[in-house]
């Protein structure tokens, strides 16, 4: 009855041991999920230290992290959801409507340059001169070689008075596309004002 009690024991150690295991694998991939890093390096790290088996554990992580990006290109695909409908909100002119979802396309993905040139576009159209720099200054610094961004932050800096800017953007806006029309009005529209200051 010894060697009984022993491999029931051995057993039950080893099932509580692989429950410990994934759940710090999960609670690992959920501190990932959410950014935090160093607490998701901990709990993998305790499941690392914790597994018999590397293989098993290769398996389970390798499934964790298949996961994660699963997870990652479902923020992207619902972002990018959020983001389109708030452009049809635009055009309809359901500005309240068109802003929230361009925030949720941003909370699901603060990467989806889209979101913040339309949401810009709006704080333009609201002279929100301040979140409009905001989403255009977000939005060069994903998309650095879009000559719109730049033509409509000038927009916002020439509204706010900076000139400097304002003529810097459009400067920056022709040079990566000469038949862009609009930069040019802009640096018109900054040039009279010089001389009318």
């Amino acid at each position: 009855m010894h060697d009984v009690d022993k491999a029931l024991e051995y057993g039950l150690g080893r099932r509580f041991q692989s429950l410990a295991i994934s759940a710090h694998i999960d609670r690992g991939s959920i501190h990932l999920n959410n950014g935090n890093f160093h607490q998701a390096l901990r709990d993998l790290s305790l499941a690392i230290r914790l597994s018999p088996d590397a293989n098993h554990l290769t398996r389970l992580v390798a499934q964790r992290l298949q996961d994660h990006q699963e997870y990652l290109r479902d923020r992207g695909r619902i972002s990018s959801a959020y983001a389109s409908r708030g452009c049809v909100y635009k055009e309809m002119n359901q500005i309240e409507l068109a802003i929230e979802d361009f925030d949720h396309a941003i909370e699901f993905d603060a990467q989806n340059a889209l979101a913040y040139a339309h949401r810009g576009v709006i704080y333009i159209k609201l002279q929100d001169w301040t979140r409009a720099l905001s989403d255009y200054n977000q939005f060069i610094a994903l998309q650095p070689e879009d000559f719109l961004g730049y033509n409509n932050r000038g927009i916002v800096h020439f509204n706010q008075g900076n000139l400097e800017s304002a003529t810097a953007d459009y400067q920056k806006s022709i040079e990566l596309n000469p038949d862009n029309h609009y930069a040019y009005n802009g640096l018109a529209e900054v040039d009279f004002a010089h001389k009318n200051y």
